[in-house]
């Protein structure tokens, strides 16, 4: 009984913890644009990131990320959304691998919520 009583409460913190999570979409190619808009954003650890676009033109890949974060592309040139779960604070920075020359990169940071 208590140890069921446990796993309840331990349940119920988790979901509190993530509750107030959000979702943020970065919109990007753009009437032929080569930027991320937004470019730069503030998030908190729980929160997604939406890019949305056209890989096949604009192949996107993760160039740093803190320490214990897991990185992340998307290269299929069908696909038009791909989601990131942000697990970790810090810093985290990504780029258009065809043009990251033309300067198509953008940054998140998240906070720890």
């Amino acid at each position: 009984m208590i140890r069921t009583c446990l796993i309840s409460i331990f349940t119920l913190l988790a979901m509190a913890g993530t509750s107030n999570a959000k979702t943020w979409t970065i919109n990007f190619g753009v009437g032929g644009s080569l930027t991320y808009s937004p470019s730069t954003l503030s998030v908190n650890v729980g929160d997604v990131i939406v890019w949305s676009g056209d890989f096949g033109a604009h192949p996107l890949q993760s160039t740093s990320v803190p320490s214990g974060a897991a990185t992340f592309q998307q290269l299929s040139v069908s696909a038009t959304t791909f989601s990131y779960t942000v697990t970790v604070a810090g810093s985290y920075s990504y780029q258009c691998n065809r043009h990251v020359t033309s300067g198509m990169t953008g940054t998140f940071t998240a906070a720890s919520g």
